[in-house]
Formats: C-alpha cells, sequence, structure tokens
C-alpha cells in the first residue's frame, strides 16, 4: 500500500502537478506514428515533415515537405482491459475495477488525438511552419481511491528557420531556431476515478480547470558527413514561459499569472545511412540511428534513471512504399510499419513506455495509428 501511495504522491507531482495552485502545463506535441516505431524523436531523422519537431536545424537542408490535415491516435495503458475498464466506471463497479487495478499492478491511461486541423510546411529556402491541434487525456490510478486524470485541448504554432554554415560534397553543417506559441485548455481531477466520473455525469462544470498560454524557442544544429554519418543536438524548450489561469470548466477565467519557466532538455544523437546501391532499386533507404535524450540529467540531481534517456532504432525502406521500423525507448522494444501511396501515408506502431523514475517500474503499452497525406 506505502508503494502505492508513493507512485501516486511521484506521478502527480512530478509530471502534473494539477492540483497545486502553481499549476505548470506541459506539453504533448508527441513524435509522429512513424518515429514512435523506432524509439521517438531523433535530432538525426531528416528529409520528412516532422524535423521541424525534432530538431530545427534540419530546415537548414532546404528540402520541401508539407503535412496535410490528417488523423492520428495514440493510445496507452492496459488496453486488452479497457472493455472491462469502460464497463466497470459506468456501471460503478468498485469490485471489477479493484480486481484490474491488482492484476496491472496500478492503471496507467493515455490518449492523443491529432484531429484534422493539424497542417504545416517547409519550404526549399529553409524555412517552416507548423500547426498543431489535438485532445489528450493522462490518466494514473494507482487504487479506486486515489486517482489523478488530466484531460484537455492543447494548439501550437511553430515558425523555424535553417542556415547553411557548410555545404559541400562531403561536409554539411546547419544551424536553426523555432519559436513557437501554443494554447491549452486542461480540466483535472484527484480522489477517487468512481466519483470522478460520477462528478462528470453530474456536475462537469464543477471540475478544476487550467487555461494556459504559452512561447518559446528551440535551438539546433546538425552535421553530415559524406552524407552518410550523421550527428545532430536539440535543445528543446531552451526559453519556454507559460502563463496560467486557475478556474473550473463551467466558470473559465483569463487572469492569468506571472510567467513560468518549462523545464528544458537538450537532446543529441547520430546517425549511419546504409549504402543501398547494391539492392537494385529494391531497398531504397536503410538507417541506424542513436540519441540521448536529456544530456542535463547527467549533471546534478538526477530524478528519473539516466539511461531511460537512451533510445535507439532503425529503419528499412523496400521500394519507396513499404517501411519496417523497429528500435528501443524508455528500456521498452518499439516497432512499426509504413506504407507509402504517393501522398497517401498510412503508419502504424506499437511501442512500451516508462511513466515512473526506474526502468520497470511503471511500464505502459502504447499503440498508435495515422492515416493522412505528407509531402
Amino acid at each position: 500500500m506505502k508503494k502505492t501511495i508513493l507512485r501516486f504522491l511521484v506521478f502527480t507531482l512530478v509530471s502534473f502537478g494539477a492540483a497545486a495552485s502553481d499549476y505548470v502545463p506541459k506539453l504533448h506535441t508527441t513524435p509522429s506514428v512513424r518515429q514512435q516505431g523506432f524509439g521517438g524523436f531523433y535530432t538525426t531523422d531528416v528529409y520528412n515533415f516532422y524535423g521541424i519537431f525534432a530538431n530545427p536545424a534540419t530546415l537548414a537542408l532546404k528540402k520541401e515537405h508539407a503535412l496535410y490535415p490528417s488523423i492520428d491516435l495514440n493510445l496507452a495503458g492496459p488496453l486488452k482491459d479497457v472493455k472491462n475498464i469502460v464497463k466497470s466506471l459506468s456501471d460503478g463497479d468498485t469490485t471489477l475495477l479493484s480486481k484490474i487495478i491488482e492484476k496491472n499492478n496500478g492503471l496507467q491511461f493515455g490518449m492523443n488525438v491529432s484531429p484534422l486541423l493539424s497542417f504545416g510546411k517547409i519550404s526549399p529556402i529553409g524555412l517552416g511552419w507548423a500547426f498543431n491541434t489535438q485532445v489528450f487525456m493522462n490518466a494514473s490510478v494507482p487504487s479506486v481511491a486515489l486517482s489523478d486524470v488530466n484531460l484537455g485541448l492543447e494548439s501550437s504554432f511553430r515558425l523555424g528557420f535553417g542556415f547553411r554554415l557548410i555545404n559541400t560534397d562531403n561536409h554539411f553543417l546547419g544551424v536553426g531556431a523555432t519559436g513557437k506559441a501554443f494554447a491549452q485548455l486542461a480540466a483535472s481531477n484527484t480522489g477517487n476515478i468512481i466519483d470522478f466520473i460520477q462528478k462528470i455525469k453530474d456536475d462537469f462544470s464543477s471540475i478544476p480547470a487550467y487555461f494556459s498560454i504559452g512561447y518559446g524557442i528551440d535551438l539546433g544544429a546538425y552535421y553530415s558527413l559524406c552524407n552518410r554519418l550523421d550527428i545532430g543536438f536539440t535543445w528543446h524548450d531552451a526559453l519556454t514561459f507559460a502563463h496560467v489561469t486557475e478556474s473550473t470548466i463551467g466558470d473559465l477565467k483569463f487572469e492569468f499569472g506571472k510567467a513560468q519557466k518549462l523545464d528544458s532538455k537538450m537532446s543529441c544523437g547520430v546517425a549511419y545511412r546504409f549504402p543501398v546501391d547494391w539492392s537494385n532499386g529494391i531497398i531504397t533507404s536503410f538507417k541506424v540511428m542513436a540519441e540521448y535524450r536529456d544530456i542535463m540529467n547527467l549533471f546534478g540531481d538526477q530524478i528519473r534513471n539516466p539511461v531511460l534517456d537512451f533510445a535507439c532504432g532503425t529503419e528499412l525502406v523496400v521500394g519507396s512504399f513499404v517501411s519496417v521500423r523497429a528500435g528501443i525507448n524508455d528500456m521498452y522494444p518499439a516497432f512499426g510499419v509504413g506504407l507509402a501511396m504517393k501522398n497517401f501515408k498510412f503508419d502504424f506502431s506499437v511501442y512500451g513506455s516508462e511513466l515512473g523514475l526506474e526502468p520497470g517500474s511503471t511500464p505502459c503499452l502504447n499503440s498508435s495509428i495515422f492515416i493522412g497525406f505528407t509531402y
């Protein structure tokens, strides 16, 4: 019981802090379904639209890409028990829910949906922009009596530019920066999970709500040797601030407090692109990547085990239209497949993630699907 309560407190205070008056928003920008198939964002994953999120220096490559309205769905948690969980919540069956929680050593849920209002463009002059809207839900349920639930809507806009410093046959060096602005409305509740579901049905307007607006900047650098060996570096949220208003769903207020600085991260990675000329066009791309995602966690007080920030992955593209991906993220395996028919893309990924502070402490299964158009 003590371990269950401790997990709940750590998850609440570190990940959300939603019950406190000094609530700090957490941005829900997630890797694409393709990227999740080989372990998430990589600073060396170039030649695709999502480079604007992973490393703004990739804009210096001056390649044209576009993202059209699409559907991007990510689900996390004990997916095999979803039917029984929904039944227990709708019926108020605490006995069934307790059995499911005990079997899974506590429940962790997540959902992230990017609806059709997500699009953007990267131009050949190194300028890129992206607008993204997503609905999110996160829940930690160590027991029926203890739960922390957050759900909401987030919209963000990014504008970036990349500069070429070196561009020769054997060497390429670029730097870039991306400015961003975001707005987020999050509803939150802690306590008995059954009571919360009943509260949604009876008095949804009284649920605590936090409206946040923010702005910030990401910085990046990218180097390529002989178009084979790549090295990338990104300083995520180098300077990012947020203003928060605390109210309720039924009485939203817009009295923003003073700016709060969001935590930043430094990521660095390396990749190697294997030559595929020998395959006579059967294999069009094959690369391996390795990344460390929070350099600053290696210094000072380490809240999260540093080994969790290491990731590696690979992607093999056959005939330019079938992709097979695999990797390691949070010390859990990841796997994905993709189909490309001209601009139409379909991607599916399954991967593990660690919601706790140590490997294996709070594992979570994730499944994602993408259907849309990119160029």
